[in-house]
Order: C-alpha cells, then sequence, then structure tokens
C-alpha cells in the first residue's frame, strides 16, 4: 500500500504528531519497500519531594500525584527534607508547615538560602491559613489542608510553569 503524504489523513496525523514534539515520516526499507516511521517524544516525569511529618499525608500525595506523572520523594522532617533537597534535586517540594523541631517556615528559609535549592518550586501546603506568608518567604503557591486533588495539582502546575517552559526554549 502506498501512502501519499499529500493526503489530508497523513497531513493531520503528521500535524498532531509534531504538536506533540514528535516526527511521523516515510522511509525506504532494506528490500526498498516502504515503511512508515512515528517517533513520540518520552514523557518525563516531575520529581516531587513532599515534607510531611504525618504518613496519611505521604500516601495521599502519592495517590493524587503518580497518575499524573509525578515521581514522589519523601521526607519527615526539615533536616530529612533539606538534605534530600540537596542530593535527590527534586522538581518542586510540597512543604508542611506543622512539624516537629524544625517548622516547615524555617524549612522554608533554609531551601531559599542555599544555593542547591533557592530555585527549586515549593508548595507549602499546611493547615494553617497562611498563604500571604508562605508566598513571602518564596513559596511559588499555597494550598489549605485538607488537600484537594485539583487544587494541588494545579498549585503544582503553577509552581513548575516556569521552569518547563524555560526547559521547552532550550
Amino acid at each position: 500500500v502506498r501512502i501519499d503524504p499529500a493526503e489530508e489523513d497523513w497531513q493531520l496525523a503528521s500535524l498532531l504528531i509534531s504538536r506533540q514534539g514528535g516526527d511521523l515520516r516515510q522511509e525506504l526499507d532494506a528490500a526498498g519497500g516502504q515503511r512508515v516511521v512515528m517517533e513520540l517524544p518520552r514523557l518525563s516525569r516531575a520529581r516531587v519531594l513532599v515534607v510531611d511529618d504525618v504518613q496519611a499525608a505521604h500516601n495521599l500525595f502519592e495517590r493524587y500525584l503518580a497518575p499524573h506523572n509525578y515521581d514522589i520523594i519523601g521526607a519527615r522532617d526539615a533536616g530529612e527534607a533539606l538534605r534530600l533537597a540537596d542530593e535527590a534535586a527534586p522538581d518542586a517540594i510540597i512543604l508542611d508547615v506543622m512539624m516537629p523541631t524544625v517548622d516547615g517556615w524555617q524549612a522554608l528559609r533554609d531551601l531559599r538560602s542555599h544555593p542547591s535549592t533557592a530555585a527549586i518550586p515549593v508548595v507549602v501546603c499546611s493547615v494553617l491559613d497562611e498563604p500571604e506568608l508562605a508566598l513571602s518567604l518564596g513559596a511559588q503557591a499555597f494550598v489549605k489542608k485538607p488537600v484537594q486533588r485539583l487544587e494541588l495539582l494545579a498549585a503544582l502546575e503553577q509552581a513548575l510553569g516556569p521552569l518547563r517552559r524555560k526547559a521547552e526554549r532550550q
């Protein structure tokens, strides 16, 4: 069967694939016949560091985010969060405020003051309704607990948006 690249179906398929960052083309195979080659970009998963001292919160975030191409890294306290943020270089951090020893506000200050973690987007997620404080300390977004899935996804997309647009331009 011969495929005509001028046909409307081919043009539509080629347009759809190219808009996804892929390529659709015809090539000659070793026997002199034609074959259709379709290349699609690999779907990348963003890594999110979840910082919360409550295991149920980790489970909830995993359930909310994993189906939407997020890999979750977990930390139970600010010290572990700072170490993992430095070592694992996550794409974003979800940070609880009310934690033992060092609270999330201090953890956010520490993240912002360290050169290797200063640019990582942070979404503060807390029962304390303090979005202005979170943003003034350097968070990109604030989500009030109890967390709603769509609100969390929107906050992460908002936080990651500038980084994703920058990566697309490069």
